[in-house]
């Protein structure tokens, strides 16, 4: 792995590829079945990958003032040195605010102000800019939501791979419906699978990794039930 020199970068990784590894041993469904097995089986050898870029220019958001610490003392036991990596390494990211180009309504603009996103490694020209690493096969992201905020329907070309750090929370995934995901949970969202998350008393921390189509942008769900590019 390449010496990354940010606060907390290295740990991440690592300790992220071992979230993967957990997860491929475990025998719930997420992790067994054929499809989703295979996707979680890629993503190591690109995280071994992943290479130094430029460093982005750090930028804060409203979220991570009021959430990432309440998010990262609620973690439990295990997932400690996880979250500790979060907490340092987020004040060298770039957090930005989802979908800024929605219309606007209360539950997106209470949507805006407590859910942030940061890239950690795209590559170029991948979907929400510029993060410390770079990578042909993968863009990562760290994702810090609000307690009682709504992410809505949504879905996109890429794969996502999802982990979860801190916080509680009920995901969504196709026709499966609503399940509450805790943290350590480690699970897919094959392309296009339509996805929400919907967080309850806790604030949430996960990661997301996106393989495949790592250009094209999600599409969310309208107030009338079509799905927008925006």
């Amino acid at each position: 792995m390449p010496c990354m020199s940010l606060p907390g970068l290295d740990v991440l990784v690592s300790l992220i590829e071992a979230e993967v590894g957990r997860a491929l041993s475990a025998t719930d469904l997420d992790a067994g079945s054929g499809e989703d097995r295979s996707v979680l089986e890629s993503l190591p050898s690109a995280l071994r990958g992943l290479v130094p870029s430029e460093r982005p220019v750090p930028t804060s958001h409203p979220a991570l003032g009021r959430w990432l610490d309440p998010a990262v003392e609620s973690a439990p036991e295990q997932q400690r040195p996880l979250a500790a990596a979060v907490r340092a390494l987020a004040p060298h990211l770039t957090w930005k605010s989802a979908y800024p180009d929605a219309p606007s309504s209360p539950t997106m603009r209470r949507f805006w102000a407590n859910y942030a996103f940061a890239p950690v490694a795209t590559p170029e020209g991948g979907v929400g800019g510029v993060g410390p690493l770079l990578s042909a096969e993968m863009s990562l992201y760290l994702v810090v939501q609000g307690a009682g905020i709504e992410y809505g329907r949504h879905h996109h070309p890429a794969t996502e791979v999802y982990g979860i750090v801190s916080g509680t929370a009920r995901w969504l995934r196709g026709d499966h419906g609503f399940r509450s995901r805790a943290p350590g949970d480690v699970f897919v969202h094959q392309p296009d699978v339509v996805h929400a998350t919907t967080t309850g008393v806790e604030p949430a921390i996960s990661w997301a990794a996106w393989l495949g189509d790592l250009e094209s942008r999600p599409l969310l769900e309208t107030s009338n039930g079509s799905f927008v590019k925006v």
